[in-house]
């Protein structure tokens, strides 16, 4: 994927946090870990 693409990814993520912070939720219904998703995101450049 393009850094631009990445980086919009992470921006709507954050958006997404912080509007709704109890509602990041994984596949398995579990809160997901909003650090883990950056640092797959940083390593996906």
């Amino acid at each position: 994927m393009f850094a631009a693409d990445m980086n919009e990814l992470k921006e709507s993520l954050k958006k997404i946090v912080k509007l709704n912070p109890k509602k990041v939720y994984n596949s398995h219904g579990l809160p997901a870990d909003v650090n883990a998703i950056e640092k797959l995101i940083v390593s996906c450049k």
